[in-house]
C-alpha cells in the first residue's frame, strides 16, 4: 500500500488489550480501516506543542526535562481529558 505524501512507516510497541480495544471503537464507530495510524498521527501532532512548550520552560528555567517530568505532564493531561468528558456525559 503507498503511503501518502510526507508520511513515513514505523513501527510501535503496544499493549496489545488496549490496541486492539481502541481497533474495536474504532470498527464500532464505523471508522474506515487505517484510521488508527492517523488517530495516532494526529494525537502525537497534538502533544507535541504542549510537551515542546513544556521543554521550553523547563530548559528557560535552567532544568534538563527527564522522561518522569513528561510522565507527570501526560500523565496529568490525560486525567484532565478525562474529567473533561466526564462533565460533558
Amino acid at each position: 500500500m503507498a503511503l501518502a505524501p510526507g508520511k513515513k512507516r514505523y513501527y510501535l510497541t503496544l499493549t496489545e488489550d488496549r490496541w486492539e480495544s481502541f481497533k474495536t471503537l474504532l470498527r464500532d464507530m464505523g471508522a474506515p480501516r487505517g484510521m488508527e495510524s492517523e488517530a495516532v498521527d494526529e494525537f502525537v501532532a497534538g502533544i507535541l506543542p504542549t510537551m515542546q512548550h513544556f521543554w521550553k520552560i523547563k530548559t528557560e528555567q535552567g532544568r534538563t526535562p527527564t522522561i518522569a517530568d513528561l510522565m507527570v505532564l501526560l500523565g496529568g493531561l490525560l486525567k484532565d481529558i478525562g474529567e473533561d468528558e466526564q462533565l460533558k456525559l
